[in-house]
């Protein structure tokens, strides 16, 4: 359960069944939180597909963890095109333009490297 109010980079506790398991800064709202709580990076898109069609304070937060979710799950596309989002929206801070132009290089990085890695690109190196 999430109780309080709290703020992105605010501490927090995180407690289990059987105590205090640790402390951290959360990324997220407590709004933001109460849509992804509980879920697995893989349902991350599911829960968060709503929040990205509106236009409010969370659709920026919702993309990068989105984007996020993609890179895990082998989608570097799907990410990719999250990220420049994040570069051209206005509701977005400097922080997090900041962050998307590094994922971005990251995603780029990994797709070429794939593309390297792919039998059509070693076939063409051995032809030359």
């Amino acid at each position: 359960r999430l109780a309080g109010d709290f703020g992105r980079g605010d501490p927090v506790s995180i407690i289990g069944p059987g105590g205090p398991l640790g402390l951290g800064l959360i990324r997220y709202t407590a709004e933001e939180a109460g849509h992804i709580r509980g879920c697995h990076s893989s349902e991350i898109e599911e829960r968060l597909e709503g929040v990205l069609d509106d236009n409010n304070g969370l659709q920026p937060m919702a993309r990068e963890t989105m984007a996020l979710a993609y890179m895990a799950h082998d989608k570097p596309l799907m990410a990719r095109d999250l990220f420049k989002q994040q570069l051209v929206d206005p509701a977005v801070t400097s922080l997090t333009r900041e962050r998307a132009s590094i994922m971005l290089q990251i995603v780029g990085a990994a797709l070429v490297n794939t593309a390297k890695d792919t039998p059509d690109a070693a076939s063409a190196e051995t032809d030359n």
